[in-house]
Formats: C-alpha cells, structure tokens, sequence
C-alpha cells in the first residue's frame, strides 16, 4: 500500500514538473504579433532584444535587466512588425535575393574586415549569431534596400536632359570651397543634410568638397561616362559614403582608398539623436573620416 501511495507521488509530481514546462515553453513560444498570417513570437522577440541590446542590458542585475527588457519590448516588436511588412512587400513587388547574392556580400565584408571563413564565424558566434542566421538577416537586408531603390526608381519620371541640366545649374552648392574638389562626400535620403554640413565645416577649413546626393544609384549607372566622371573624378580617391543602414554597395562608389560610415549590425533601441550619436552619424565623425583619408 505504501508503495503504491508513494508510485502514485512521484506520478504526480512528474506530471506536475512535465506540465509546468509544457506550460513555460507555451509561455515562452506565444504569438505576440500577427502580420499578414506570419507570426512574431516573444522567443523570437526576446532573442532580438537580448543580441541587439547586448551591450546596454551589461551591468544590471537580473531583475532590473527583466524591467529593461520589459520597456524594450514594444519599440522591438514594432520593428519586427515592420520589418516584416516591408519584406511582404518587396515579395509582392517580385523582388527577391539570390544565395549568390548574399554570398557575394559576405565575402565584401570578409575582404573589408580581413576575415578568413573561420574568424567569420567566431566573430557571430560572440556577437550571438550563427552563419545561417547571419546570412538571413543579411539577405533582408539587401532585399530592403532593393525596396527602396524599387520605389525611388519607379517614382522618378526624369530625362537624361533634366538631370544634366539640373547638375549644372545647382553644381556651386555642391561644391564647396575654390576649385576641383579634393574628397567628395556621398549620402541619400536624411544623410544628405549631414554630408552639407560637413562638406561646409570642411570648407571652412580651406579644403575643397563636393557633396553629392544619390536619390538613386540606378539612375546614376544610366547615365553615360561623360557625366559620372563630371560629378565623380576618377582622380578624387578620397571619398566618404554616410549610410544610416548597411553599407553594401557604397563600395563601388567610394573605391579602395574610400570609408562608409554605415550601420552593418540589425539596429538597436534608443532615442534617434542616441543612436546617431553612437553609431558615428555625426558631422563631427565625418569632418573626422574625411581629415583621416586626406592625411593618408
């Protein structure tokens, strides 16, 4: 009788321990969000939370880290809600990216970073990542700034005339500082306010700049030979492209002796003005890169 009283226990207490993580990892794998029939969920949530917020939650105690992360969670969750709106959308639209694709970004970054194929991973693995979640996140990321270019392209109705015209009327307030420019800086969208003001601090300075808008690069590789040398000179290596995202692509513009400013991670959490600040989105840093490449 004992024993069958004492069998009956430990039943009970092992479906009672089997419940209580069925119930933890139901808990844990909840739907959070639900965009167009594809879900979010809070382990999915967290994690990006948890890898993109590394360095901010250092320091807390375990229970003030869980309050931090609790405040994180809705500026998070609505950049994976819109993250995944903009992905839909660029399938919509037919875009899409190959494996060569990313291939061919990974090896710019190893070539960039001199990373052979094991520093590579070692360096995710501490940053969290794996080679295979690596390449996803890096394949959307091209596949977001095809959307933009998708979008700018087939909003600009604009002839080759035009824009000649338009570049030689409004070249003296690209060009700052008397003569040939001696370093050219490159931005498009909000970045193009932030290499102005650089271009002038730099200007005031006695050095010779050229700001340069991109609205779109596409439009740019349309145009013929005569009027790329125009607005980039061969013979002006010292270039500086401002993203405020990835930087993939610049490279063919900013050439070997060139910088990017960029932001070749997946984001962080913090007040706009914070996150410009910390990431080198300055006028200061620019007029900083700039000095830096001319003194090479």
């Amino acid at each position: 009788m004992k024993r069958l009283i004492f069998l009956a226990l430990i039943h009970c207490l092992l479906f009672t321990v089997y419940y209580s993580l069925s119930y933890s990892a139901v808990l844990l794998d909840r739907v959070v969000a639900t965009v167009n029939n594809e879900v979010i969920t809070w382990s999915e949530l967290r994690r990006d939370i948890e890898l993109e917020s590394k360095e901010f939650l250092k320091g807390f105690t375990d229970e003030d880290r869980e309050k931090k992360i609790k405040e994180l969670e809705k500026s998070f969750l609505n950049s994976m809600i819109d993250l995944k709106l903009q992905l839909q959308e660029a399938h919509q639209a037919g875009l899409d990216v190959s494996p060569s694709e990313t291939d061919s970004a990974i090896a710019d970054i190893k070539r960039k970073y001199n990373l052979t194929d094991e520093s590579l991973i070692e360096s995710l693995k501490a940053e969290g990542f794996t080679l295979e979640e690596y390449r996803t996140r890096l394949a959307e990321q091209i596949l977001l700034s095809k959307v933009v270019r998708y979008e700018v392209k087939d909003n600009i109705l604009i002839t080759d005339k035009e824009i000649e015209e338009y570049y030689e009327a409004n070249k003296e307030n690209s060009d700052f500082g008397e003569g040939n420019p001696e370093l050219i800086l490159m931005a498009s969208g909000s970045e193009v306010n932030l290499i102005y003001e650089a271009a002038k601090k730099l200007a005031a300075k006695g050095l010779k700049v050229r700001a340069v808008s991109f609205p779109s690069w596409e439009l740019f590789e349309e145009q013929d030979e005569a009027y790329r040398e125009a607005v980039l000179p061969k013979g002006v290596r010292a270039r500086v492209a401002v993203e405020a995202g990835a930087g993939l692509g610049w490279d063919r513009y900013v050439g070997l002796d060139g910088a990017i400013i960029s932001l070749d991670r997946f984001g962080a959490s913090a007040p706009a003005k914070v996150l410009f600040e910390k990431f080198g989105f300055t006028v200061e840093n620019v007029v900083a890169k700039a000095k830096e490449l001319l003194a090479a």
